[in-house]
């Protein structure tokens, strides 16, 4: 891949979330395309203007490096504001919005303001904006926005005028973080206003930058317990066959279609089957001999969810294979280490969109359990048991069969294809998808 030297930090997030946490991030996502479907009257819309960007005839491809994660997700550090009034920010990279905000908290400079001292009021006050564990307010403001710190050279991206959000109003999640950075589609902030959708801070910088290597945005986040990582925005890695080990990654990049199913369509939408130990996981019973059947399934991947929520038919199909039990205080399934030293590979089957396999990503038993290092910050948790990262969602969300969170991207590759729309998603094996390191 190519490189200009242009790394961005990363902050680690301490928190442990709850089995609701998931789920309210669930609800948020479906009703919020609930919402755009009426609007569009059951069609997705496009894109529309694009304000301002970072002219470069290099190009520059940005590779933010992440640190270790227990729970929420990477911190990237952000600024607005002109030359000598930056206002340092650090915010969560979402793929599940499109929309970026910051002023949870007061700057890390001019701390006598949590709003963007040079920023442009453009002309809609107390939009409210909608998550999984909070809501928040904020005015609709313009400025020159960068994404890491415009100190560090060639490790930076600029957007000189950016339509953001400043925050007026929040829940005491956020004060967890400084703000959201946006990275799903534009058509998700066509409800926020009435002058239609605002393009995100990715789509700005790759209009404005047309000899970047690739329109891609590559997530590669690693297992908690490994201190490296990283985002990278204007190209992505790539397979070496006749050096296999020469990149991160370990299988070329397997391109699936987007999502055209209600929910999904809206978000980071694929269709895919699931299977246990090479067994079929469906949604109807298996009577007694018979044999399992493969359903086709519609979900999302979302960086904004931490753990794995499966459509209720598959959760118990795959709960079959082992004892558990459940531990009532935070919703997770557990089972003992003995039968945690048993458990098989769970496999992710990538479908084309005639519902044929282009390929299959296997989560081995490591990646299908917490992180112990998580894991011992639950209060209450208990010993000699491994808890399971795979929960349901009680059906309560018709067309969604799954929500693959931060938990499942720790262990591939994902690339996000900007150059076409709607954006196709592509996943690889990394140097760390078989690992057993927690």
């Amino acid at each position: 891949m190519a490189n200009h030297g242009k790394h961005l930090a990363v902050h680690p997030d301490p928190g442990v979330g709850s089995f609701d946490d998931d789920i309210h991030r669930a609800e948020t996502l479906f009703y919020r395309a609930k919402r755009l479907d009426e609007k569009n009257g059951h069609a997705t819309s496009g894109a529309q203007q694009t304000h301002g960007g970072h002219v470069d005839d290099e190009g520059f491809t940005a590779r933010v490096p992440i640190n270790p994660v227990l729970h929420r997700g990477p911190r990237i550090d952000m600024e607005t504001g002109e030359p000598g009034k930056q206002q340092q920010w650090t915010v969560v990279p979402d793929t599940g919005s499109a929309f970026t905000w910051v002023g949870a908290k007061p700057p890390k400079t001019h701390k006598d303001s949590g709003h963007p001292q040079t920023s442009k009021f453009k002309g809609t006050k107390n939009v409210k904006l909608e998550y999984g564990t909070g809501d928040c307010e904020v005015d609709i403001v313009d400025d020159k926005v960068v994404i890491g710190l415009s100190s560090a050279a060639n490790a930076h991206i600029e957007i000189p005028s950016q339509t953001l959000g400043a925050m007026t109003k929040s829940s005491p999640h956020f004060n967890e973080m400084d703000g959201i950075l946006g990275i799903g589609d534009a058509s998700l902030t066509d409800d926020l206003t009435d002058k239609g959708e605002i393009p995100t801070v990715i789509d700005n910088y790759f209009k404005a930058n047309p000899t970047l290597p690739k329109k891609h945005l590559g997530i590669y986040f690693c297992p908690v317990d490994l201190n490296k990582g990283h985002i990278t925005i204007g190209d992505s890695e790539e397979y070496d066959h006749a050096h296999p080990t020469a990149s991160i990654l370990r299988s070329p990049i397997h391109w699936v279609p987007r999502a055209t199913k209600y929910p999904a369509k809206y978000y980071h939408g694929l269709d895919l089957q699931v299977s246990y130990d090479n067994i079929p996981l469906g949604k109807a019973a298996v009577a007694t001999g018979a044999t399992p059947k493969f359903d086709k399934l519609t979900g999302i991947t979302d960086t904004g969810t931490t753990g794995i929520l499966m459509h209720n038919d598959i959760v118990k199909a795959y709960l079959k294979n082992f004892g558990f039990s459940q531990d009532q205080a935070t919703g997770y399934y557990i089972v003992t280490d003995a039968v945690y030293a048993t458990m098989k590979s769970l496999f992710f089957h990538l479908l084309d969109a005639s519902g044929t396999e282009i390929a299959k990503l296997e989560f081995v038993p490591n990646a299908q359990v917490m992180c112990k290092s998580r894991q011992s910050m639950i209060a209450g948790h208990k010993t000699g048991h491994r808890y399971l990262l795979m929960k349901d969602f009680h059906n309560k969300f018709p067309g969604l069969d799954f929500l693959l969170g931060y938990s499942f991207l720790q262990r591939f590759y994902t690339v996000i294809d900007h150059s076409k729309s709607p954006h196709p998603l592509g996943f690889a094996e990394t140097e760390h998808t078989h690992d057993s390191i927690h």
